[in-house]
């Protein structure tokens, strides 16, 4: 089993290496971070709160782009291909297929949730813990979207015409929160919904008071994983 799943990460990562396309994704919210703080400390008005604002739409972008999309590319492109319904009828077991397609992500989930608010300067250590296990949470919602994706879309080219909607809502929620009484009761049971009001009250967090938003998160987590393994297993059942 670890043999099978250590032959499936050689092969993400010579997937990733070979595509300009994810490397790309991977490295442009890091440019975008730089640009924006070069730009408002030019025009002086790089605050903190600005700067928690910078790191929200930063962070949001990096869970679509750079850890979410190259998930629905990658596995889409395996499907249109019939890599994936080789790999599991020749006795790939499911778990470890899903494991190594987001094993990668996950390490990419960490540099960035780490590298964008040193890159931007802001002070987050008396609440890191809280940012940590929100941003990843939030970065696991996100490959299992794109995964799920992957999984039901019959091309890469679909694949990304799906995505583009996922991308999109997952940017500009962070955005657009607190424009209505509304919008924030839709935003609070979204997967970004914990992300966006923890990120805005960071020094100030408490679990107790974001239960309902952290019981959305976690349900999105097992309704997303139920969903992917049946669509796995149902691939694999198929003749």
């Amino acid at each position: 089993m670890f043999n099978q799943l250590k032959s499936l990460l050689w092969l993400r990562k010579r997937v990733i290496k070979s595509n300009k396309t994810i490397i790309l994704q991977i490295l442009l919210p890091l440019g975008f971070a730089f640009l924006y703080k070069h730009i408002y400390e030019i025009q002086g008005t790089l605050t903190n709160s600005m700067k928690v604002n910078l790191l929200g739409i930063c962070l949001a972008l990096s869970l679509s782009l750079s850890v979410g999309n190259p998930i629905s590319t990658i596995v889409s492109e395996e499907k249109e291909k019939n890599i994936l319904r080789t790999l599991l009828l020749s006795g790939v077991n499911s778990t470890n297929y899903i494991l190594s397609v987001l094993f990668y992500p996950v390490l990419i989930s960490l540099v960035m949730t780490t590298a964008i608010p040193r890159i931007l300067e802001l002070n987050i250590e008396n609440n890191y813990s809280a940012y940590l296990i929100i941003s990843l949470a939030t970065s696991l919602v996100m490959m299992l979207i794109n995964l799920f994706i992957g999984l039901i879309s019959k091309t890469q080219v679909s694949a990304q015409v799906i995505s583009v909607p996922v991308t999109m809502i997952s940017m500009f929620i962070p955005m657009l929160s607190g424009i209505s009484k509304g919008f924030d009761n839709v935003t609070k049971y979204s997967y970004m919904g914990l992300f966006t009001k923890s990120l805005h009250h960071l020094e100030t967090f408490n679990w107790q008071d974001y239960y309902q938003s952290t019981f959305a998160l976690v349900v999105w987590i097992v309704l997303l994983g139920f969903l992917i393994l049946l669509q796995s297993n149902r691939m694999k059942n198929i003749k």
